[in-house]
């Protein structure tokens, strides 16, 4: 087969495509062919028949064949998987055949023989896979074949609970009060947002900051996805405030050092925070790339904030460039007006303070050039610095002194013992020459002697008269001689001896020579000689503490544009494995030397950027000549580390946030990275079922990037298509994204076509990414478009979208025709997910889609209604199944509802709808049987919370105004003077006989911190409570028919019904018991005494949560036992086996 040339058949192969497979088609119609026109089938066979026949056929022989290596051993899924495929494939031709009339009972006997050795072979395997786990008999069970186990074993043991009895009940005014406070669950809140008033408005950044902390780390003691989202959004308002203003406002400018430690601080904490939500089953409920893109863009704004300190601190910043590309924020995905306005603003401030002419400052995409010429400037006008410098100076000088004087010393006293050796190599010269006949003529008569010697001994038995005329003869000669011999070895032994004396003093100063002409030990400097490079190291180890988090911050905010997690392909890209020496650690170590101890000491320190070196410190003794009559000057023997020039390195942050993104050790956050790799990585990523669509979500920002067939892949992919989208769907969903500059127009053209599935997950995302995604930033000097003469930054895809007949009005008349139309369509109302939220969003921008917005909220509030009337009905008549899910209906309706106000102007009628909302969502929080349902609810819980703690400062203001709300103690103080009907008619809305006017009450802590949570003491006598940031409502600090936070946070309750409530009633001896049997049973909850058995208190109260269980019919009671926060089941269930323990709950039956 060839590839296709042209025509229609290739469509695709350019965008990507493949060739489909077509051989077998090919020989399935050449057979058909050949039975057609060969003449082989005579004229009452059908060649279609035929050819039918043998490929069922065919079918059944490959089924036959595999069948063959169909064993026990071999049954595993992916076989069993070929083989009930094989089969399904012969048994639709035989059901085919049996439809045209053919007789197939043969064919479908050897079917079935074949369905039975499949269902024989996965049987065998099955056993074969449970004898494994098969325990051996015990010694009384051994039988044949059977070996017992070793040992002894018994039953798990353990010591049962005992009963507990409800705690005696408190009752009271105060009792009430610490009951509400406890139980409504309220989170303290900052007085740091715009709407402020006097010394809160007034005070300084740093101030906030600190505020901020202590809000931060008060939260962090709260459970619960309200309390993190609240931290988060906290940060975030003042943050975005701050950037919205102007970084050169007073208000958004750090006055100190300290107030750069204090925002460096919160960061860590805010990205902590953020790291362990993300880590949460809540984060499902949001946009991954929005809350990693309002991370990026809050530490971007940190950035401009250090960076105008810095400016102001330091005279010489202003010099320089900043570290960031003020494109770079192309990439962010923010779903409301602030944090795009903050975006703009800190865009426009790193273009006012990027210029071609000049270097940037603490940046490593130009390999740290900007930056060392900034230490040098910046050391040579600094007086600290230039002291530090000068005072190394004159340290590094005596070390030079006091080594050269050592030198000099030995070279003195080499030159001593060399004269004093030659001396004594001339004295045991003339001693050689004295000695030299002497041992000569030694010698000679030891030789004699020694012949003669022998002589005499062959005579010494001689008889002949010759021999003993011989012997008489030598005697005398002999003795002659010896005489001679010990007159010269007398002569000989006081010179041998001078000389040996001279010879050994000789070799001791040989030593002292050899020693003294040895090199002393070098020196190794602290600090470069090269001026320049001093001024570098100088810098990095001491410079103020605004530039070191200047630098921390320039590297921090550019690492949130690299992918997480990491891929190789971007570790490889990023990683920096060339660093050998650490600047501060040589500097630290060799500022004291064996020649000279400096009076004063400095400590080099590092911020999170640390200074390192690619060469490395030379070994000591390589450095210099080896001997001291080598060297010729001063300099010899001193090493300055000028060939270490400091490089910025960078860890990460060090922080808990950073520890799953998957960074190298040590990499560069400023490496190239492919912008494709970019923009996938800040683009949200579809459920995991729709996962064949990403492609059409990313878009890498421009015209020249994005590829010239991009608009054509929808069409040449459309046999990807889902089944849940129809054809005109899928090229609309496929092409929204298709080119930068269309997709609000696409956006608008799909709104007015009506061919996607608005509630769909995969759309709603594809819709968010294209709306909130802010694409490329330019900046204009169109005076037209901003009061600034200078220019203004802008969104190129939104540029010109407020004019008349453009997008934004656009997508206003589609919204408020979608309104109207959806309004008498409750099934419908699924799309309220997606398009109440596009209208809130865009709602800060055209007041048409505010009122689209609004239509939204009251058509799904509508329909809340309605299933109201239902659910009553109902339950009229026992219908619990049906009644639980209308109800979970009707809170899916309010909570889509609510979801309308997330963004766009409030009044006071709209916070009180939004209070009433949550109120009524929080009260429909109830266990359901359908899981499914129960996480899609979970996730809108979690989306409505964020609304009210993003709205939290506006929704306070509406209530400010004209309601005269006091604050007081938590638990004592003065009531209030004035009323806020809004919390009121929250309050009704579940406990219907609230009084119509109640004197509301801020909760404040003693220190006078307020917190999100209201009282009121009714005209009725009781107290009413209400949590506004999740809609919780006390009644004498009990919830209405509900349980309480405390009960549905603790871990027992938790772990077995997770976060659900139960419609309950409160008895007189403090129990809760549900009104509905849950699937046939019913259950209770109370607090009891802590007993020594049990494994959670309640936040160290010494009280236990006791759940028990009631069958309905039989009226059997379970209780629910404490597993422990180690889950090893404390003393009465240790010894149960450990997936017993962990993987099930456990009822006593008492």
């Amino acid at each position: 087969m060839t590839m296709p040339r042209g025509g229609f058949t290739d469509v695709g192969l350019h965008t990507g495509g493949t060739p489909r497979a077509t051989s077998w088609d090919l020989v399935q119609q050449t057979l058909l062919a050949v039975l057609q026109q060969s003449g082989v089938c005579s004229a009452d066979q059908q060649p279609d028949a035929i050819l039918a026949l043998a490929l069922a056929h065919l079918d059944l022989w490959l089924l036959s064949q595999q069948l063959q290596l169909l064993r026990p051993e071999t049954a595993t899924a992916d076989m069993l998987n070929v083989c009930m495929s094989m089969l399904d494939s012969a048994a639709r031709k035989a059901a085919a055949l049996a439809m045209d009339g053919h007789n197939v009972s043969s064919f479908e006997a050897q079917l079935q023989i074949a369905a039975q050795r499949i269902q024989v072979a996965t049987a065998e395997r099955a056993v074969q896979e449970g004898n494994q786990y098969m325990l051996p008999a015990s010694s009384s069970d051994q039988g044949p074949g059977r070996s017992g186990m070793s040992g002894t074993w018994r039953l798990p043991s353990g010591v049962v609970p005992a009963a507990a009895v409800p705690e005696a009940l408190a009752t009271g005014r105060h009792a009430a009060v610490a009951n509400a406070t406890a139980a409504l669950g309220a989170l303290p809140v900052t007085t740091t947002g715009s709407t402020d008033t006097g010394a809160a408005a007034t005070a300084g950044l740093g101030h906030k900051l600190q505020q901020l902390q202590g809000l931060l780390q008060a939260l962090n003691q709260h459970s619960g996805d309200v309390a993190a989202q609240h931290a988060i959004s906290s940060v975030e308002e003042v943050m975005f405030g701050c950037a919205v203003a102007g970084f050169d406002n007073a208000s958004s400018r750090l006055q100190s050092a300290a107030d750069a430690e204090a925002l460096m601080q919160l960061i860590a904490l805010y990205r902590n925070m953020v790291s362990m939500y993300r880590q949460s089953t809540a984060a499902a409920a949001t946009m991954k790339i929005e809350v990693r893109s309002r991370e990026a863009l809050l530490t971007w704004v940190a950035y401009c904030m250090m960076f105008e300190l810095a400016k102001s601190q330091e005279p010489l910043v202003r010099s320089y460039n900043v570290a960031l590309s003020w494109r770079d924020p192309q990439y962010f995905v923010l779903c409301d007006k602030t944090a795009v306005e903050a975006t703009l603003s800190v865009s426009s401030y790193l273009y006012e303070h990027s210029s071609p002419s000049r270097h940037q400052l603490f940046s490593m995409s130009d390999s740290g050039k900007g930056t060392a010429a900034f230490a040098v400037q910046f050391v040579a006008q600094d007086s600290r610095l230039s002291g530090i410098l000068r005072q190394h100076q004159l340290d590094m000088d005596l070390s030079v002194e006091k080594h050269d004087a050592e030198v000099q010393r030995k070279k003195q006293l080499f030159a001593q013992l060399t004269a004093e050796a030659s001396e004594l190599t001339s004295q045991i010269s003339t001693l050689r020459g004295q000695l030299r006949p002497l041992e000569a003529e030694q010698a000679d008569l030891n030789r004699q002697a020694s012949s003669l010697s022998r002589r005499l001994w062959e005579l010494r038995f001689a008889v002949n008269a010759d021999k003993l005329v011989e012997k008489e003869l030598l005697e005398p000669q002999y003795a002659l001689v010896q005489s001679q011999k010990s007159a010269v070895d007398k002569k000989v032994s006081p010179l041998q001896s001078r000389k040996n004396t001279l010879e050994s003093k000789l070799a001791d100063v040989n030593r002292q020579l050899q020693a003294a002409r040895e090199a002393p030990a070098s020196v190794i400097q602290p600090l470069p000689k090269n001026t320049q490079n001093a001024h570098q190291w100088v810098f990095w180890l001491h410079k103020p503490t605004v530039l070191s988090s200047l630098a921390d911050i320039s590297l921090l905010a550019q690492q949130l544009l690299l992918p997480t997690p990491c891929s190789s392909d971007v570790q490889s890209a990023i990683q920096v494995t060339d660093m050998v020496t650490s600047i501060v650690q040589h500097y630290n170590t060799h500022q004291v030397s064996r020649y000279h101890r400096p009076v004063q000491l400095f400590t080099g320190s590092q911020g999170l950027v640390k200074p390192f070196a690619r060469a490395g410190v030379p070994g000591p003794s390589t450095i210099g000549p080896r001997y001291v009559d080598q060297i010729t000057s001063k300099e010899q023997g001193v090493w300055y580390p000028d060939d270490l020039l400091p490089v910025m390195t960078w860890n990460g942050a060090c922080t808990a946030a950073d520890n799953s993104n998957g960074f190298p050790p040590t990499f560069n956050p400023f490496a190239a990275i492919d912008t494709t790799i970019t923009a996938d990585s800040f683009t949200e990523r579809l459920p995991a079922q729709h996962a064949s669509l990403q492609w059409t979500m990313l878009q890498l920002g421009s015209r020249a990037a994005t590829p010239l067939d991009r608009g054509n892949l929808g069409i040449a992919r459309q046999d990807q298509k889902p089944c849940w989208m129809s054809k005109p769907g899928y090229l609309a969903f496929t092409s929204m994204r298709a080119y930068p500059l269309m997709q609000l127009r696409q956006l608008c053209i799909a709104l007015r076509e009506q061919h996607l599935p608005w509630g769909h997950p995969a759309v709603v995302a594809l819709v968010k990414q294209t709306v909130y995604q802010l694409g490329d930033l330019i900046w204009t000097n169109d005076s037209s478009t901003s009061s600034s003469s200078t220019g203004s930054m802008q969104l190129l895809w939104r540029r010109h979208w407020e004019a008349e007949g453009q997008e934004l009005h656009a997508l206003s008349y589609e919204l408020q025709l979608l309104a109207e139309k959806l309004a008498d369509a409750p099934r419908e109302h699924d799309a309220v997910l997606l398009l109440g939220q596009l209208a809130a969003y865009l709602a800060d921008w055209h007041s048409g889609c505010k009122e689209a917005a609004r239509q939204f909220a009251a058509m799904t509030s509508k329909a809340a209604e309605q299933l109201g009337k239902q659910l009553q009905q109902a339950r009229a008549h026992n219908q619990d199944g049906i009644a639980r899910q209308l109800q979970a209906k009707q809170s899916k309706a309010r909570a889509l509802s609510l979801l309308c106000y997330g963004a766009g102007p409030l009044d006071a009628s709209d916070v009180a709808h939004m209070l009433q909302l949550m109120v009524l969502v929080k009260h429909g929080d109830l266990l359901l049987a359908d899981t499914a349902l129960a996480d899609e609810l979970q996730q809108l819980r979690v989306q409505c919370h964020w609304v009210m703690v993003k709205r939290l400062p506006a929704v306070l203001a509406v209530l400010q105004q004209g309601s005269g709300i006091s604050r007081r103690h938590a638990v004592e103080g003065p009531a209030g003077l004035a009323g806020s009907p809004l919390m009121t008619a929250a309050v009704a809305a579940v406990l219907q006989w609230t009084p119509p006017e109640l004197q509301w009450v801020q909760l404040t802590t003693a220190a006078g911190h307020a917190w999100a949570g209201f009282h009121a003491e009714g005209s009725d006598g009781h107290l009413y409570s209400l949590n506004i940031l999740d809609g919780t409502v006390l009644l004498d600090g009990v919830p209405p028919s509900r349980l309480p936070s405390d009960i549905l946070q603790h871990p027992v309750y938790h772990c077995c019904f997770g976060s659900s409530n139960f419609d309950v009633g409160f008895t007189a001896t403090g129990m809760y018991k549900t009104l509905r049997a849950i699937d046939g049973c019913y259950y209770s909850f109370y607090w009891a005494a802590a007993s020594s058995t049990s494994q959670h208190g309640s936040t160290g109260s010494g009280r236990e949560l006791v759940i028990l269980e009631t069958e309905r019919d039989t009226g059997e009671q379970l209780q629910l036992l404490d597993v422990g926060v180690d889950g090893a089941c404390g003393a009465w269930g240790r010894e149960l086996p450990l997936r017993l323990r962990q993987l099930h709950s456990h009822w006593l039956n008492r």
